[in-house]
């Protein structure tokens, strides 16, 4: 019986602060390692601001008030899914500090995730997935009159956020806009 979700998880200790996190993030040497850690967070900010900010929720309120329940689940999502990643940086920096060749975090993780024949199922099955909803979502978000750079940025929220924030944001924003509403009549001949 586990007492925490850490343990749960395997992970050596339950704590996650603002001060073990931030610690876990700029471990490694050299300036790269703390540029690359910015730039994902920049962009993964960055990429959920401009989702924010281009949600209709005003159509959203008045016309189908229901999709709003996308944003308690997203930030479920974001929470559960994000807590056990910051659990896997904080033990994986803590296991290996001192060590002169430390294996690659994101490496570790993805081996961690996929270390038996369902994990790497689930893991492939989901890659899979997602490298082919991203273009057929985003197709149809342009089709109907969705800015370019919002649809790039909610596809950058699910590859770098995860897909369980970033989807149902994405449908419930699709469906608030008007059905194929095309850029051209060549691209209605497409679809």
């Amino acid at each position: 019986q586990f007492s925490t979700v850490g343990e749960a998880a395997g992970f050596m200790d339950d704590t996650l602060s603002f001060k073990v996190i931030a610690a876990a993030l700029t471990s490694g040497d050299g300036i790269g390692t703390h540029a690359r850690t910015v730039l994902y967070f920049g962009l993964l900010v960055g990429a959920l601001s401009v989702v924010l900010a281009a949600f209709p929720f005003s159509r959203a309120l008045w016309k189908q008030p229901a999709l709003l329940i996308s944003f308690p689940y997203a930030l479920c999502a974001l929470l559960l899914t994000w807590r056990l990643i910051l659990f896997f940086f904080v033990d994986h920096t803590r296991r290996y500090e001192g060590h002169p060749d430390p294996p690659n975090l994101f490496v570790q993780a993805y081996a961690s995730v996929c270390d038996d024949a369902a994990g790497w199922w689930w893991s492939a099955q989901l890659l899979l997935w997602v490298s082919i909803a991203c273009p057929l979502v985003s197709e149809e978000a342009i089709g109907r009159g969705m800015a370019a750079h919002v649809s790039l940025a909610y596809c950058t929220l699910a590859f770098l956020g995860a897909v369980s924030l970033a989807f149902p944001l994405w449908f419930s924003h699709l469906l608030l806009l008007p059905a194929g509403v095309w850029l051209s009549d060549d691209a209605r001949t497409l679809r």
